[in-house]
């Protein structure tokens, strides 16, 4: 999804795993791992996409 800052959030969908209808998360400053166990849009749930050179495009943590 598209947040009202131009940056995208991503909302995780499983049916076979406890995380259902969770946002992802990302941890350590951005230095972690990504998980999905937001249940609200903040700091942390937030990226950007972006192209670097010859590579397919990515999601950035902000």
């Amino acid at each position: 999804m598209t947040n009202a800052d131009g940056s995208i959030s991503l909302l995780a969908h499983s049916t076979g795993r406890p995380v259902v209808n969770k946002y992802v998360s990302v941890a350590n400053a951005g230095a972690g791992a990504l998980i999905a166990s937001a249940t609200v849009i903040g700091a942390w749930e937030k990226f950007d996409l972006t192209t670097p050179a010859g590579a397919p495009l990515v999601a950035v943590a902000r």
